[in-house]
């Protein structure tokens, strides 16, 4: 199987250079030697060294550039913090620092935008190979997931791909695959390709598996962090992930049986507090209040609460 691995040109100036390059390095020194940031290292350094070139185009893979974005965004948030309570010359260098790193990724780091193909066109060789790379590319529709940029569809950490060159590799094999062959994908990442016939499966996914004297967080984490395996949760490591209403007849069910075992059947006039309002928490307004129940609900990620209130799950934000 042909392994892909696109490049993405960015053109950075002078000042901007200068000062991504002593953002790598300070990111470096702060997680050198720990292995539990094996995959960040490894991308920081090669972002350096690529900034170290003197080439006016700069050639990042997709998960290069997504680790550097999302830096520089953890970092601008931090800034924005210090800044709010800073005085005069702190003030000034802060407010310098949160300008430039804005900057920089506003104008010079690509948006993601993944849309699936839609219609009777194919894009790949078969309806079937067609219909698991619509549903790979619709998990990571911004309108779907949680975390597109990282490609985590649901569940905090629940991932369609192992990262970006495992994704960009799928999407190719997809679009080559025969009518008689089988993808296989290991942990988010496609791992080959057989010859088998027409009415076997066109894909097959397995995702984290680990021997069982083996099978623990720890273990996993350690794993996750080399980049050899991925969390997939139930629906995003295998593309079937259909939004927050998947969740929503579950939590409505559970509500319910709340209401049958110690309210009568009737939860009209109660209260139901509650936290988390992601792919998966965010059924719990809907769910509340179509079983008749009030719904307040903690959310630290402001993004998450408005998700829900653009989809009509949530009524009312407040801070």
């Amino acid at each position: 199987m042909k392994k892909l691995f696109r490049n993405y040109d960015y053109k950075f100036d002078k000042n901007d250079l200068k000062i991504l390059k002593t953002f790598c390095k300070q990111a470096l020194k702060q997680i050198e030697g720990d292995n539990r940031f094996y995959s960040e290292i490894r991308s920081f350094t090669s972002i350096l060294e690529k900034l170290d070139t003197g080439d006016e185009i700069i050639k990042l893979t997709k998960d290069e550039s997504t680790k550097l974005k999302n830096q520089l965004k953890q970092n601008l948030q931090y800034l924005k913090k210090e800044l709010a309570k800073s005085w005069f010359i702190k003030k000034m260098l802060y407010r310098s620092m949160v300008n430039q790193y804005s900057n920089i990724i506003e104008k010079d780091l690509e948006k993601l935008n993944i849309k699936a193909p839609t219609g009777n066109e194919l894009s790949c060789k078969g309806w079937i190979q067609e219909a698991a790379m619509r549903m790979l590319m619709n998990n990571l529709n911004a309108e779907v997931a949680e975390k597109p940029e990282e490609l985590i569809v649901y569940g905090g950490s629940g991932k369609a791909a192992r990262n970006w060159e495992a994704y960009e590799s799928i999407i190719s094999s997809l679009k080559e695959l025969e009518n008689d062959e089988t993808l296989i994908v290991q942990s988010g990442k496609p791992v080959g390709i057989f010859k088998t016939h027409k009415n076997a499966p066109r894909v097959i996914i397995s995702n984290a598996m680990l021997v069982p004297n083996w099978a623990n967080w720890d273990e996993f984490r350690r794993l996750e962090a080399l980049g050899l395996t991925m969390y997939g949760q139930m629906t995003a490591g295998s593309w079937i992930y259909i939004g927050t209403q998947g969740i929503l007849q579950g939590t409505y069910e559970t509500f319910t049986a709340c209401g049958d075992k110690y309210f009568n059947g009737d939860l009209s006039g109660k209260l139901i507090l509650s936290a988390g309002l992601g792919g998966m928490g965010g059924a719990q307004p809907l769910a509340a209040t179509m079983n008749g129940a009030t719904f307040l609900g903690v959310e630290v990620n402001r993004e998450r609460a408005q998700k829900r209130i653009n989809s009509g799950y949530l009524d009312l934000i407040t801070e």
